[in-house]
């Protein structure tokens, strides 16, 4: 007799990137209340798995008058079924993608 115990495990995509037009000079990223303190560079996403809980991100734009964005990285209640979700962070703000094609603009920088 052969026991098959199958788990399904399900994960979502998040991928963070800085848009190539950029003029970052250096751009921090965190998920609120995890670890670690990611580096974005120009036009290199930063990919990462995670569960379907809910959590915020929040960037820091490190220049002479440092500016902040915190945003709901993954919601349930607007993410739906989707899978993949895309962030694009820009000089006017952080965008949201399914496809990373077409973009809204989320979140504004603020001080």
């Amino acid at each position: 007799m052969s026991i098959s115990i199958h788990k399904s495990f399900s994960l979502l995509l998040v991928i963070v990137m800085s848009f190539n037009n950029s003029t970052f000079e250096e751009l921090h990223f965190i998920i609120v209340n995890e670890k670690p303190n990611y580096v974005l560079k120009q036009g290199v996403p930063l990919n990462f798995l995670t569960n379907f809980l809910p959590k915020q991100g929040q960037l820091t734009w490190i220049r002479k008058q440092p500016l902040h964005a915190t945003f709901n990285l993954y919601d349930p209640n607007t993410e739906g079924d989707h899978k993949k979700i895309f962030w694009s962070v820009r000089q006017d703000g952080v965008y949201h993608s399914w496809d990373n094609v077409n973009w809204n603009k989320n979140t504004k920088w603020s001080t």
